[in-house]
């Protein structure tokens, strides 16, 4: 009798494991549209008219600056980052005068140190897709809980952005959605597939840069 509550008790064990392993398993869809994170500034750009290209600014304006209504691309959240490597880190926006269903609306891009010979090297980071109703039947609230009930619950909520974010899709991205509204006869989603790999590349390559650059100015005196 002690034998069998014993077996019970190990089964049970290894079948709850296993739910919660599987649940921690995300395979949202990353892949929207022609892009895919990692690509270069002048690919797309060469590729895409109709797009407006910002002027670089440095990680640190770019996340203090973005408001509810800017892009959402956070960076990684279980690193730690100092604040003189984010300062030179660099960002570039590039966006469409108007979001349109079944493209990309907005992307951001990472910038690498000056290289000896060359411009530096600009990666996409992050980017936003509008996913509209190709059947004209549901509403965008009713597509953002058919998105959740296919994937499973979200990590967390951004209310003032009205997103949900899911971590660790794929082991590697971090995937926002949200209910599309800047066409009113439109329903859909807009839908943030973010790098963090690209992400703590860039920063990696910064960091070096800046230790480089102290070592150097050292043997000056």
């Amino acid at each position: 009798m002690i034998k069998s509550f014993f077996i019970v008790l190990i089964c049970a064990s290894v079948i709850t494991t296993g739910v919660a392993a599987y649940a921690l398993e995300k395979d949202n869809r990353i892949q929207f549209g022609s892009v895919t994170t990692g690509e270069s500034l002048n690919a797309f750009i060469k590729l895409n008219k109709g797009y407006t290209k910002a002027d670089p600014e440095s990680w640190l304006k770019f996340s203090s600056a973005n408001a509810k209504d800017g892009m959402w691309a956070p960076a990684p959240d279980k690193d730690v980052y100092s604040n003189r490597v984010l300062s030179k880190l660099s960002t570039i926006v590039v966006s469409t005068q108007k979001p349109e269903c079944g493209k990309v609306s907005r992307l951001l891009y990472l910038g690498s140190p000056p290289r000896p010979k060359g411009k530096p090297d600009i990666t996409l980071y992050a980017y936003e897709y509008i996913l509209c109703d190709i059947t004209g039947f549901v509403s965008s609230s009713f597509m953002l809980d058919q998105y959740i009930s296919k994937y499973g619950m979200y990590d967390l909520k951004d209310y003032d952005r009205g997103l949900v974010v899911y971590n660790d899709v794929k082991k590697r991205f971090r995937v926002g959605v949200k209910p599309y509204t800047a066409d009113k006869e439109k329903a859909g989603l807009a839908i943030t597939i973010v790098d963090n790999q690209v992400f703590r590349d860039k920063y990696l390559s910064w960091r070096i840069a800046l230790k480089e650059a102290y070592k150097t100015v050292r043997n000056l005196f």
